[in-house]
């Protein structure tokens, strides 16, 4: 059923012939699927016998998919770095996508293999560690328990033992694992990690009013604002993504800030997470 949706969503129509190729099913049960398809959503489709094709009907509704743009481009990105896709594949021809490239990141797949463990089954590691800020490699024990994404680089969220605090710690600068080892004691709770940090998001003050009704637009706001929700621990990245680290970016022209930070306040509710 979802199949047969999805077509006369994306596509408009379908045959049995979309089914055959598709599942590898007879012509009879493809005709018993559309047939199928047809009861359960009354009004959804047309057939039209000179071009022996069904058509989704102008009163067309989903009744097994939720349609969903971003999901579409998200996977369209999947596809694009070679990996599956059931609602494409469900597509049959996949668009032509570009993706503008960014730099690679290199990380050490053995650390990425340790720090899953690690975070797995509660493991603490002693690795190296190479800061910008320093020009020798440092040690220290790490307790870690997430990955995070800023859009361009890998981070870990780890308990320091050095520094005696959680941080954020770029993947690829963790040199090596040496040792790893069961907790040593109990650590307290990651608060900035599990604290919400709410962005109300606008347009730029500077738009002529037609240019704000485009940005309100493009963004989703409602009544001018915007609601983007983050994790304390990973504020600094999002407002860098977002343009928001400096504290004067609303002074930015607004032809190179469109929009600006117009508020923040915690919240007790969960995180989101974002496309880049």
């Amino acid at each position: 059923m979802e199949f047969i949706e999805t077509r006369l969503f994306w596509e408009g129509r379908i045959n049995r012939g979309d089914l055959t190729e598709f599942f590898g099913i007879s012509v009879p049960q493809a005709s018993a699927d559309i047939g199928l398809y047809q009861e359960k959503a009354k009004g959804n489709i047309e057939y039209d016998k000179n071009k022996k094709f069904y058509f989704a009907s102008a009163n067309f509704k989903p009744v097994f998919i939720e349609p969903n743009a971003d999901l579409l481009f998200s996977q369209l990105r999947l596809s694009e770095c070679g990996l599956k896709s059931d609602t494409l594949s469900f597509l049959g021809k996949i668009p032509e996508c570009y993706i503008v490239p960014t730099p690679d990141r290199y990380v050490e797949i053995d650390v990425v293999r340790d720090l899953l463990k690690a975070i797995k089954n509660n493991l603490e590691l002693y690795v190296e560690y190479q800061s910008m800020k320093s020009t020798d490699v440092s040690l220290r024990w790490l307790s870690p328990h997430s990955f995070a994404y800023d859009s361009y680089r890998w981070h870990v969220r780890a308990f320091c033992h050095k520094r005696n605090e959680y941080r954020d710690f770029v993947i690829g600068r963790l040199i090596k694992v040496l040792e790893t080892r069961r907790p040593q004691k109990a650590l307290p709770e990651d608060k900035k990690w599990n604290t919400t940090v709410v962005l109300k998001i606008g347009p730029h003050p500077g738009l002529q009013p037609h240019q704000k009704s485009v940005i309100e637009r493009d963004y989703k706001m409602t009544d001018g604002i915007l609601e983007v929700r983050v994790k304390e621990a990973m504020l600094f990245y999002a407002k860098k993504r977002l343009g928001f680290d400096d504290k004067n970016h609303a002074e930015r022209p607004s032809n190179e800030q469109q929009i600006v930070l117009l508020g923040e306040e915690k919240d007790d509710g969960p995180s989101e997470c974002g496309s880049s």
